[in-house]
């Protein structure tokens, strides 16, 4: 009798046991969201501007162009200029012709658009829908330029006569290039990561 109370001691304590064992390896888990939205940094350019295919001296052609900010974040803009003349012959010209510069680039609101640099630089940051003043207006060639002529002398029966063209070389049949570099970036960085002293506001 006494053996079968032990046997039963020892049945019930491995049964308790084991029981708490098994208990010890249930878990459970558990998976908390946390979405983190970032705003929209979205920038535009817009321009006004028809390529001239005949253009001449004492010219002005309409360019005008702003920046757009259709994005959530404030945004810091500016723009760089690049010039090129490539003569008919493929021959690249200085742009400027007896102390005369070829192309002249017609400003506006220069009070805005800050210059330092290579960089103009526009001097109030844009908010959500907010858009830059023009920065220029227009192009104008330079009436001061004066295309290169070939001449050619011909003599019959006592006559001459001199025929002279527009020649193939210089500002003649050249192609003007104009390009600007657009840059904008989010406002609160723009001092590091332009690493500009321009305060704009």
């Amino acid at each position: 009798m006494q053996n079968k109370k032990v046997m039963v001691a020892l049945v019930l304590l491995m049964f308790i046991f084991g029981f708490t064992f098994t208990i010890a390896f249930f878990t459970d888990s558990f998976d908390i969201p946390n979405v983190f939205k970032t705003q929209v940094f979205k920038t535009t350019v817009e321009e006004e501007f028809i390529s001239p295919d005949n253009w001449l001296p004492g010219d002005e052609t309409l360019k005008k162009i702003r920046v757009n900010n259709v994005g959530d974040l404030s945004v810091a803009a500016r723009i760089s200029i690049k010039e090129e003349w490539v003569a008919n012959d493929g021959e690249k010209l200085s742009g400027i012709q007896n102390g005369n510069k070829a192309a002249i680039i017609n400003f506006v609101n220069t009070d805005k658009w800050i210059k330092d640099g290579d960089y103009y630089y526009y001097n109030k940051k844009l908010k959500k829908g907010e858009s830059s003043l023009d920065f220029i207006e227009s192009v104008t060639f330079n009436d001061k330029i004066e295309a290169e002529s070939e001449c050619n002398r011909h003599e019959s029966n006592g006559v001459i006569q001199i025929v002279c063209s527009s020649s193939t070389l210089g500002y003649a049949n050249a192609t003007y290039t104009l390009t600007f570099k657009i840059d904008t970036v989010q406002y609160d960085s723009y001092k590091e990561i332009w690493n500009t002293n321009i305060n704009i506001n």
